[in-house]
């Protein structure tokens, strides 16, 4: 990563795709360690969802995306969570989060922006990448959709990155989100730390 991409985690910056995708990387090389005790979970790259909804062709197109699940040793199917981070119009993040035992769909927004739309179009992505691996189509467009009302908020217009990688940071392991606006600092250093460190 470059000098001048990591420098969007300085104070009250935003994060660009690449700190957000290189942070997801990391989470997810967590998951594979002996020791780890959290889900099993895969983090999709930051630039799937933005692929899947094309937004050049503003077209839904699962056939532009199938391939991104090829090098998987486990199908998505036998996670327990799978994690889809959203960047809204290039000005904003979000977090999705699939439960598959559950089947359930949870959209994590600190400013509550709509979410329908995305979790729809999420389920509508397991239903077909089903379809595409010749697997039972799991009907994922009928699962439960939630949307936490009691999660930390956001109050300004740059740290949305830094709360999306932290819920994806505390869903993984499987706790609550015990941080708050306050934290924001704290946590941009630790997401800095950690990236540096590798």
């Amino acid at each position: 990563m470059t000098l001048l991409r990591f420098k969007t985690l300085s104070p009250d910056s935003w994060l660009n795709d690449d700190c957000m995708d290189f942070y997801m990387t990391l989470l997810q090389r967590r998951s594979l360690h002996l020791d780890y005790k959290g889900f099993r979970c895969h983090l999709f790259s930051v630039f799937l969802y933005s692929q899947l909804m094309s937004d050049k062709r503003n077209v839904y197109d699962v056939p532009f995306v199938s391939s991104w699940t090829d090098n998987l040793k486990s199908s998505i199917f036998q996670m327990d969570r799978v994690l889809f981070p959203i960047n809204i119009q290039n000005k904003h993040w979000s977090l999705i989060v699939v439960y598959m035992k559950e089947r359930k769909i949870e959209y994590l927004d600190l400013l509550g922006y709509p979410s329908d739309e995305h979790m729809g179009n999420v389920a509508h992505y397991l239903d077909d990448h089903a379809k595409d691996q010749s697997l039972e189509s799991p009907d994922a467009i009928h699962w439960e959709r939630v949307v936490p009302t009691n999660i930390p908020k956001q109050k300004d217009s740059f740290n949305c990155g830094i709360f999306a990688l932290t819920y994806a940071d505390y869903r993984c392991l499987g706790d609550d989100l015990p941080f708050s606006v306050e934290d924001m600092p704290r946590l941009r250093k630790k997401v800095a730390q950690e990236i540096l460190i590798g």
